[in-house]
């Protein structure tokens, strides 16, 4: 509805110069909390609800806590503003959905790097940053610390450099050592006794000769290093063998010998030990891949599983992997 209001300047009937006529309009112009829901809306929702259904949703579930929370009974009670509150939730949903396939994601990939050899490792990690040993109890954000701190941990950069097995060139040069013939000698009738004496005497010397090739090889041998262009490392190697008794001694047991540097600036020595290896039984470290974690500013080193702590101490009973070994000098 509309009127108009005339304001004369001249006598009533007559327009004249200055007269003025204003238009009054009325609108209804209806709020979106009172605007009835759209076509392309209710087509915006379907599409939406498809895709969570596509997911694994519930679209009956899904319907019945949209209209539980805006408190409408079909979609045709929807207005403008409800639709809009709608599709806030349906992107919860979503958002909720993705966050739970990130986290188990993160669960298994957890579980494929730490199980079995670093599982203790791993509970004890949990338990001290969050409370728990339960990996479907923490959120994404922990889950990612978790998986971070083993990737670091056990991953080689392609800076790394992988070293040959230990050659048995020493063994094989000890098994070479020229030894005397011994002809048999035809004695003459008389001079039987200082042939004899002779003969017993060369022995005894080559005996003293031999041990001392050997006991020179098994020196050779029994001394742990590695080539890597780690300063750090390289540095620290005579530490180690100071403090890790087992580092020299199992050294001939130890092949794939590496290092590299974590993202975190750790330097990590790497080793496999030898499933054949001579080392105690109750080490249960045959076969396993052990790494010594060097801080940052190669000032302590430390070794998380308790198996390698065992080989490298040389005894089974062992400090917890908190444990860290100072380097003196």
């Amino acid at each position: 509805m509309s009127k108009e209001k005339q304001t004369v300047n001249g006598d009533v009937g007559n327009v004249v110069s200055g007269d003025v006529t204003i238009h009054n309009y009325s609108a209804d112009i209806l709020p979106s909390a009172q605007q009835p829901i759209s076509l392309l809306q209710k087509r915006d929702l379907h599409r939406l609800m498809d895709e969570l259904v596509d997911l694994g949703e519930s679209k009956r579930e899904l319907w019945m806590t949209i209209h539980t929370k805006l408190n409408t009974k079909t979609v045709n009670e929807m207005t403008a503003a409800d639709y809009h509150g709608a599709v806030e939730i349906l992107q919860r949903y979503a958002q909720q959905i993705q966050n739970m396939k990130d986290c188990n994601l993160l669960v298994s990939k957890i579980m494929a790097l730490t199980d079995p050899g670093y599982r203790l490792d791993r509970d004890r990690y949990c338990l001290k940053h969050f409370g728990t040993t339960h990996l479907k109890g923490l959120d994404k954000e922990q889950l990612q610390a978790v998986f971070g701190y083993f990737d670091d941990l056990l991953n080689i950069r392609d800076e790394s450099k992988t070293l040959s097995p230990p050659s048995e060139s020493g063994a094989k040069s000890v098994a070479t050592v020229p030894t005397r013939s011994r002809k048999p000698h035809v004695v003459v009738l008389g001079g039987v006794l200082v042939l004899v004496a002779i003969f017993f005497v060369g022995m005894i010397v080559f005996a003293g000769k031999w041990g001392n090739a050997k006991a020179v090889a098994s020196t050779e041998t029994s001394v742990f290093n590695i080539k890597t262009n780690d300063k750090i490392i390289e540095d620290s190697i005579p530490a180690l063998r100071s403090m890790f008794p087992g580092l020299n001694k199992y050294s001939d047991d130890f092949h794939s010998v590496s290092s590299y540097k974590q993202k975190t600036g750790w330097h990590t020595l790497k080793f496999t030990v030898s499933a054949k290896a001579s080392v105690p039984e109750n080490y249960s470290v045959k076969g396993k891949v052990c790494y010594i974690n060097i801080s940052p500013d190669g000032s302590y080193a430390r070794v998380l599983t308790a198996p390698c702590r065992s080989l490298l101490l040389d005894q089974q009973s062992t400090p917890d992997s908190k444990y860290q070994v100072p380097f003196y000098s």
